[in-house]
């Protein structure tokens, strides 16, 4: 009997115990193996209960700082309200995670930070540190459904409207702010948000001949329910009581109105006319001669006479 036979015989006892795990055991005992095989290779692989039960306890600290703060500021001692502060690097560092969104945003994550990000009991503003940071990690959120429903619920997205409005609030905040909005409002209205000129296409000018053909055509054209009459009672500035009431126009513009203001003339002579030559001859002649401008300042003393 030899020990090598018997550590054969345990490996291929051990290899058939795994196998019979798995036809006995089913899906549990398959994950539990491929569980350990991952190990194995030494990479850390957590379980979703895992993270949900990291995001929770962050939220309760999160939650109990938020409070001690908002009790330090109505007590008036005096003290300190730095239990946000405190605890801010654990919070951008977990926001930073990104394979851990889902999991933050499930959990309600969002109700902790719009409890952190509201003014405190006093209306003042926050720490601008705390803004600071949870504004720059909410930029690294991915906007979908789900974000917006919790954005919604939440209250968050006021507050962070407040940043952006505020006196009181920096430059930099309020653009990282504006900027947040804008992202959060694409998908609600569908759009992409650019005004830019480009998307807005422009009127083609017409001359007044045109204009006036193309109103005394309408004011011939026959039309029901006596809108002729309406529309010539407007362009001649009348109403039933004898006034005009103002009305607000609506903002659905389709097109660009033609520009009309000229581009004012540069006050720079061309190089080809007599006046640009002559200018150009003129700069020529004051580099050759190299002297300054400048008036020089004579030395009492004497110094500096040999260069005159």
């Amino acid at each position: 009997y030899d020990s090598a036979d018997s550590e054969d015989e345990e490996g291929e006892g051990g290899g058939g115990g795994e196998l019979e795990a798995i036809e006995e055991g089913g899906k549990n005992d398959l994950d539990r193996i491929l569980q350990k095989m991952k190990s194995r290779r030494g990479q850390i692989v957590r379980s979703r209960e895992m993270l949900v039960q990291e995001v929770l306890s962050l939220q309760q600290q999160m939650e109990a700082a938020a409070e001690r703060d908002d009790d330090a500021c109505r007590s008036g001692s005096g003290e300190p309200a730095v239990n946000k502060v405190a605890l801010l690097p654990e919070v951008t560092r977990m926001l930073g995670k990104k394979h851990l969104h889902e999991v933050m945003i499930d959990q309600g994550m969002m109700t902790t930070l719009a409890m952190w990000l509201k003014p405190m009991p006093d209306g003042s503003l926050v720490s601008l540190q705390v803004r600071t940071d949870l504004l720059k990690a909410l930029g690294l959120l991915e906007v979908d459904e789900t974000v917006l429903g919790s954005l919604r619920s939440s209250g968050l997205g006021k507050y962070v409207r407040l940043c952006s409005l505020h006196k009181k609030e920096t430059d930099t905040n309020r653009r990282v702010a504006n900027a947040l909005v804008e992202k959060w409002k694409r998908p609600i209205f569908g759009s992409s948000m650019s005004y830019s000129a480009a998307e807005v296409p422009k009127l083609e000018g017409r001359s007044a001949k045109e204009l006036l053909a193309s109103v005394e055509a309408r004011l011939d054209a026959p039309t029901e329910g006596g809108e002729t009459d309406a529309f010539r009672a407007r362009m001649e500035g009348k109403t039933q009581g004898g006034t005009r009431v103002p009305r607000p126009i609506g903002m659905d513009f389709k097109a660009q109105p033609t520009a009309r203001v000229a581009p004012l003339p540069s006050t720079k002579y061309g190089k080809e006319s007599t006046k640009g030559k002559l200018q150009e001859k003129m700069l020529g002649a004051r580099k050759k001669k190299g002297t300054s401008n400048q008036a020089m300042s004579l030395s009492l003393e004497g110094r500096g006479l040999d260069r005159i």
